[in-house]
């Protein structure tokens, strides 16, 4: 815990922009940190409801090989979730990812000053398939990510997927590609 407490440290002290090539919305941040280094391909300027301010797909090697984690940064103090949600209120229930027509369920898992959105299991991490990382990288137009995240109770701020956030596809391939290459 204490580890990725530093990792999630360092990545935001660096601040979300000019840490790599701006690549039209996406940039990356390599070889932070050491054993494991870390690597970040990041999408920031999205729209959001519920203080969602950068996408990060992070790359580390954790055993035989990389470990990949699709990542939530609020953009601003607080926790990710709906406006006029208590935050003891916000319990991260299920997600999806939308890229161009095809949706994807995953799961949300908080993970202190971040939420991370997990299609698979890679050896006891919470991770991301390839096809997932494959269709970030090649989609077109935007992300789509919808969140449950507020108890089941009546009224608009509770009714099924009320969290939402979008970022551009736009350079996502040029940004995978530079973590891919430097996670090894």
């Amino acid at each position: 815990m204490d580890r990725t407490l530093a990792r999630v440290g360092a990545f935001l002290t660096l601040g979300l922009a000019g840490i790599g090539a701006a690549e039209a919305g996406w940039s990356t941040s390599l070889n932070q940190g050491e054993n494991p280094a870390y690597h970040y391909a990041i999408a920031d300027g999205g729209t959001s409801n519920a203080n969602i301010g950068a996408l990060a797909l992070e790359c580390h090697v954790e055993g035989p090989g990389p470990v990949w984690q699709l990542q939530l940064y609020p953009a601003e103090d607080g926790p990710i979730g709906p406006a006029g949600v208590a935050a003891e209120d916000i319990d991260a229930r299920g997600a999806t990812i939308e890229i161009n027509g095809t949706r994807i369920d995953v799961d949300p898992l908080g993970a202190g000053d971040f939420l991370a959105l997990s299609d698979i299991a890679t050896d006891g991490f919470a991770g991301v398939s390839d096809r997932l990382i494959g269709a970030i990288a090649s989609g077109s137009g935007e992300l789509e990510i919808r969140l449950d995240m507020a108890p089941d109770r009546s009224g608009a701020a509770y009714a099924g997927f009320e969290s939402a956030a979008s970022f551009t596809l736009d350079g996502a391939g040029p940004a995978i590609a530079a973590v891919k290459a430097a996670c090894r």
